[in-house]
């Protein structure tokens, strides 16, 4: 043991000699004995050396003239002198208390000189400052601060001083060895001073983080490296902050310290979240807090919290929800809380959750479907832009799409906002989606590729309002317009992939927003011309007309706007400005012949000169260009669509072929009911098929409705009509020839070359090219047509004349061939035959008179007349009510044309003397396939026989049309009447279609109104809402209270003695005399209102002045109705709150169905007896609640006579404008 005692090396004794300082010394001379003495301490090694030794320069270092000279470099020579002698002493301090505190104190002021210290890295000192900063991190010296007297107040001045000192561009260096000191003091003090704990504390503060990030960057060290001392510090100094907000009286003063001191929790999570160890559990007791505004809160904090990633300063952090589960669990019980505020708090929180915590979402899932759900508008609304906000990698991976779709079930929602907000998000998520659909992603393709037919489909819930935003939804994110000319054909193919998504009635829904639906000149047009004759206003104080013309164009439209009063003051605005430009930018945007890139300029300029002239109407305006123009399907869409009908596999990758399997790959794990919610129409053929098929569809709708679009790519047209081994692309292009021709057979050019050619198709075709064939034929070769299609050749061309003459030589052969072959005919090719028989028929009449005896011998003898055959399709033949058209036999096919064939004869003789008497055979064979299904009994199968009772209800249909025929109906009528309850669907619903067609364009008289009322017990409510749809659109679109008692009221006596004469009226019981309540409700449903409720009444009591027309038991049935007709509308104004009033005017019954009674008393006796049931009568009349008193003053009496005679005069006016407009714009009736 001696012997290795005596080996350890002997301890140093200091080697400098003499005093520091002498007086009379100069101060370089003191400075060099300072450095002297620091280099040799620095030298010395802890424990190495003999500390006795040091004892004189221990003294001296302390003395007054040292530690406050003048010289800055002997004060930081000294600094330095005394940082070593503390290291050297360690453990043991060689200073008193009181002189430790001086030496520290020392330390400070030399570290934080201004303009010296640690703040200049340039100064000469700077090497003696950090060699002393480092010297008390790395001896941890410091931590003797805490045994000096005041030790907290030296403690708060360090951590001040710190702080202050550092700055973005500070030495690393310098700040981890000023972290460590703050460090050793916090984990040496006995108590933590408030002071340190509230400097720590400020430096979380979003103000610091911005401000100050270096003082925030070295707090989240030192506060990380402390946190197991400081956790408690800072529990119980939050919970003093909250205590005393919660003792403020002014609530403004306690709301502010609530959220200053909730946002500091907030930041420190986000540094260093372990700080909060004991903060959490009160949060979560906050969220049960009575106060709504303080749980509301803690649930937008605590979301924030929640949502974290880990922090990449500390490190920690990202998984609070799984530390503090319970705390979890109560904020998501937050999204049921009785506060609606606080639940819409809580869904804005979930956005940044879904994005950063996304394994959270699993536990999200319920509550987001619920808060679509909820009872309140503002949270629907504020989850469904929640969800629309976020990107899409979280929608795609971390979001289910069963939330998705209950987004989409809120775009029907009956609030605006709502509605609103979830269209904008689903088209967002589209748009986002949609490179990823493109490049054929199975997954994106099976979340979001539904979103499109969803979004359109939204128009048959709602009227204008729904349909202006669905509009502006479809063209902002679904459709956006092209932003020049190379995007044509990327955004025509962008439609077509949106169109292979769709299901039927979204693409029906999609085809009706492209606006080519419109007649031509719309009222857009209409309202543009309206506007250029009013002049600003002196064109209507030159003609009054003017002005009644452009109310009638600004009310059409306004009834299409989304908030129509606000549309029509703002159209009368947009009048004034009489603005000759925008006039012609507007027609520009309407016309069907601009391309895409015209159009939009147009349409964009004339926006902005409107926000110009008047930025208040803009939105107005915005919605009135878009109803107008055509930027879905446009004349630069046609050349896309030609090529995709043209091109084979070979055209298309190998990622787009099988793209179709890979998405039918994905949907293996879809439920059922969520498969039925997306069902794709072409979803599951490759994009070569899926394409053409849509390009088909697209040009055939282009054809159908805006025929001038293609006026340009004739050419091409006629060029691709040699493409004999693409039938399909024939097909469409005969059928686009056709249409351009029918609108101006100026616009083909139907030379030798393409008359034989159109000819071979004529004959030898399939059904739809020999029908497109021979109408292209009929048009242009037709010299006269007498169904009302006239030429619009000019024959001043000859070329054009030389023209008709050939196609006419064709159309002449062609026709003798048809006739001559038709009985031997058979099958498919007897099936183009009629077809091409029925457009001869139709477009030139003449010239198919001459065969047109043998042909109609033929089509009654050899096919109507002819016993069903059967057996080449055995679906005809099944137990079912109805055969679709994919599954008809040629015989049937066959059958169904003949019907066409006849009806278009008698169509293109209508205006002729001999109308009548060519249609009187034709009319009876309808009327007996109408009743029976075929002309005689033929064996025919029921699924045929419900095609053919169809195809006959619709030819009366279309020959009612023209007054000669319509004239001719007599009681027939009730059969046409009672189809619509036809014991199938299909032919109940393609009727009720087609009629409510053709009376919403006017081409069928008011008496065929009523029959449309007979759906009131049609087992499917779609038929019934198609009716209540007509009613509601009409009732706004009818342009005064004339036009509406002659089109829609009048109707109600109609349809009463429609119900009289209805095979199922029977007075025999009350139970059956009841049923027919029903059928009165939902005509009231549809048409009555507090204005036409007394006028209803009205007709129901005139009935029992008059006779049916024909029969006496139909009288007696309908005396019972009127009466049943007058309980039920009581009960219905009670009901609404409406008073039925003597109605004033005078108003004569139609002539056709009914006649006068012999005399008075008859009259009389008819009034006093009751045609129902007392027990009927007493049922009904006890659910009518007391009606307010008819009995009015003199002065309300003259108020009401003086009102009806304005109104008398006002519709006298409308009139004689309405004749005056009739004419010209038929568009706006």
């Amino acid at each position: 043991m001696a012997g290795q005692a005596q080996q350890q090396p002997p301890k140093q004794r200091l080697r400098f000699k003499g005093k520091l300082y002498q007086k009379g010394q100069s101060t370089d001379a003191l400075l060099k004995r300072v450095k002297t003495l620091r280099a040799e301490l620095a030298e010395m090694e802890q424990d190495a050396v003999q500390v006795d030794s040091l004892d004189g320069v221990k003294v001296e270092l302390v003395q007054a003239n040292l530690m406050l000279h003048k010289d800055k470099a002997v004060k930081a020579n000294v600094a330095c002198c005394l940082a070593d002698l503390l290291r050297l002493y360690a453990p043991d301090a060689p200073y008193t208390v009181n002189e430790l505190k001086d030496i520290f104190q020392f330390f400070l002021h030399q570290l934080t000189l201004p303009n010296a210290g640690l703040s200049k890295p340039s100064g000469p000192q700077y090497p003696e400052y950090f060699y002393l900063l480092e010297s008390l991190s790395n001896v941890k010296s410091v931590v003797l601060v805490c045994d000096t007297p005041n030790a907290d107040e030296m403690m708060t001045d360090y951590f001040k001083a710190f702080f202050e000192l550092t700055r973005p561009d500070m030495s690393k260096n310098v700040e981890i060895c000023m972290a460590d000191i703050l460090v050793q003091l916090i984990d040496e003090c006995v108590t933590l001073p408030n002071e340190v704990l509230e400097i720590l504390l400020a430096n979380f503060s979003t103000k610091a983080v911005k401000h100050t990030p270096a003082a925030h960057n070295m707090t989240v060290i030192v506060c990380g490296a402390t946190k197991d001392r400081l956790q408690k510090h800072v529990a119980q100094y939050f919970t003093e902050v909250i205590v005393a907000a919660a003792e403020e009286e002014d609530p403004d003063a306690k709301m502010e310290a609530f959220q200053t001191a909730h946002s500091l929790i907030v930041q420190i999570n986000r540094a260093v979240p372990s700080l909060l160890l004991n903060v959490i559990p009160q949060l979560e007791q906050e969220l049960k807090a009575e106060d709504a505004q303080l749980r509301a809160l803690a649930t937008k904090m605590l979301g924030q919290m929640f949502a974290e990633k880990p922090s990449q300063k500390s490190g920690e952090g990202g998984d609070l929800a799984k530390k503090y589960a319970s705390t979890w669990k109560a904020w998501l019980g937050r999204a049921y809380d009785k506060s609606v505020t606080l639940r819409t708090v809580w869904v804005e929180a979930t956005k940044d959750l879904l994005i950063s915590q996304p394994g959270l979402g699993g536990d999200l899932t319920q509550n987001l479907r619920d808060k679509l759900l909820e009872p309140d508008e503002r949270v629907r609304a504020a989850m469904a832009k929640v969800l629309g906000e976020l990107d899409y990698e979280t929608l795609l991976h971390h979001v289910e799409k069963s939330v998705l779709l209950d987004l989409a079930e809120r775009c029907k929602d009956r609030k605006l906002l709502v509605r609103q907000e979830a269209l904008k998000s689903l088209g967002k998520m589209f748009h986002n989606a949609y490179p990823e659909i493109e490049s054929h992603d199975p997954a994106a393709t099976q979340q979001f590729a539904w979103i499109p037919s969803q979004i359109v489909k939204v128009v048959y819930t709602g009227g204008a309002e729904v349909s202006q935003s669905v509009a502006a939804t479809v063209e902002e994110y679904i459709l956006p317009p092209p932003s020049n000319s190379d995007d044509e054909v990327a955004w025509t193919n962008r439609l077509l992939l949106v169109v292979k998504f769709m299901e039927p009635d979204a693409l029906k829904a999609l085809l009706r927003l492209t606006n080519l639906i419109l007649s031509k000149p719309s009222a857009y047009d209409a309202f543009v011309e309206a506007c250029e004759a009013y002049n600003g206003g002196a064109g209507a104080e030159k003609d009054p007309a003017v002005r009644a013309t452009l109310v009638m164009c600004i009310k059409r439209i306004a009834s299409q706007c989304s908030e129509p009063q606000k549309a029509a003051n703002d159209l009368h605005s947009f009048a004034k400005l009489n603005d000759a430009r925008i006039y012609k930018l507007l027609r520009q945007s309407f016309d069907p012949q601009q391309d895409v890139k015209s159009l939009v300029k147009s349409r964009n300029e004339a926006l902005r000169r409107v926000e110009n002239a008047s930025a208040s109407i803009i939105e107005t305006m915005k919605e009135f260009v878009r109803g107008g123009s055509s930027l879905i399907l446009n004349r630069s869409s046609i050349p896309t669509l030609l090529k995709k009908l043209q091109q084979s596999r070979n055209d298309f990758s190998a990622s787009q072929l099988a793209g179709a399997s890979q998405f039918q790959q994905s949907q293996a794990g879809v439920s059922e009911s969520q498969t039925q919610s997306q069902t794709m129409t072409m979803a599951s053929v490759p994009d070569m098929e899926a394409y053409k098929a849509s390009s088909k569809q697209l040009l055939e709708f282009v054809t159908k409705n805006r025929p001038q679009m293609l006026v340009a790519h004739v050419p091409e047209l006629i060029k691709l009509l040699t493409d004999e081994g693409n039938p399909i692309l024939a097909q469409v292009v005969l059928q686009a020839l056709a249409a351009v021709a029918r609108w101006s057979p100026d616009k083909v050019p139907m030379d030798r070359k393409l008359t034989d050619r159109v000819s071979k198709y004529a004959r030898n075709g399939t059904r739809l090219q020999a029908k497109f064939a021979s109408k292209l034929l009929s048009i242009t070769g037709g010299l006269d047509n007498l169904g009302g299609t006239q030429s619009k050749r000019s024959t001043s061309s000859s070329t054009a004349g030389n023209a008709t003459s050939i196609a006419y030589q064709a159309l002449e052969e062609i026709l003798e061939g048809l006739a001559k072959g038709l009985g031997k005919a058979t099958g498919e090719q007897q099936v183009a035959n009629l077809e091409a028989l029925a457009q001869f028929f139709k477009h030139a009449p003449d010239a198919s008179e001459n065969v047109a005896a043998s042909v109609v011998k033929v089509i009654l003898a050899e096919i109507l007349m002819k016993p069903w055959k059967g057996g080449d399709d055995e679906k005809t033949n099944t137990e079912d009510d109805w055969v679709d058209d994919d599954h008809l036999t040629s015989e049937l096919q066959a059958k169904l044309l003949s019907l066409t064939v006849l009806t278009k004869r008698c169509q293109a003789f209508a205006s002729t003397e001999s109308a009548n008497e060519m249609a009187k055979p034709i009319f009876r064979l309808l009327w007996a396939i109408l009743s029976q299904g075929e002309a005689r009994d033929l064996g025919t199968p029921a699924p045929a026989k419900a095609r053919m009772r169809l195809a006959a209800a619709l030819c009366v249909l279309k020959l009612a049309r023209f007054q000669p025929y319509e004239r001719s109906i007599g009681r027939e009528y009730f059969n046409l009447a009672f189809a619509l309850q036809d014991e199938s669907f299909n032919v109940r619903n393609l009727l009720l279609n087609k009629l409510l067609t053709y009376l919403s364009r006017q081409k069928l008289t008011s008496r065929f109104v009523a029959m449309a009322f007979l759906v009131a017990f049609d087992p499917e409510e779609e038929n019934r809402r198609m009716v209540e749809g007509y009613a509601a659109k009409m009732s706004s679109a009818l342009p005064n209270a004339e036009m509406r008692l002659r089109l829609l009221d009048m109707s109600f006596v109609r349809f009463l003695h429609l119900l009289a004469n209805h095979p199922d009226f029977s007075k025999e019981t009350t139970d059956e005399l009841a049923q027919f309540v029903r059928y009165v409700e939902f005509f009231l449903k549809c048409i009555a209102n507090q204005q036409n409720v007394s006028l209803l009444f009205y007709l129901a009591t005139r009935l029992k002045g008059v006779r049916d027309a024909e029969s006496q038991g139909s009288s007696e049935n309908l005396y019972a109705l009127s009466e049943l007709a007058q309980l039920v509308i009581k009960r219905r104004a009670a009901q609404s709150g409406w008073t039925i009033e003597s109605y004033a005017g005078k108003i004569t019954l139609p002539s056709d169905i009914f006649k006068p009674l012999p005399s008075r008393e008859v009259q009389k006796e008819l009034y006093e007896r009751q045609h129902l049931p007392e027990e009927l009568v007493k049922s009904l009349s006890e659910m009518v609640k007391p009606q307010r008193s008819q009995k009015v003053s003199e002065v309300d009496m003259k108020k009401r006579n003086t009102k009806r005679e304005r109104e008398r005069e006002s519709n006298a006016a409308m009139r004689v404008i309405m004749s005056l407009l009739a004419h010209r714009y038929p568009c706006i009736l």
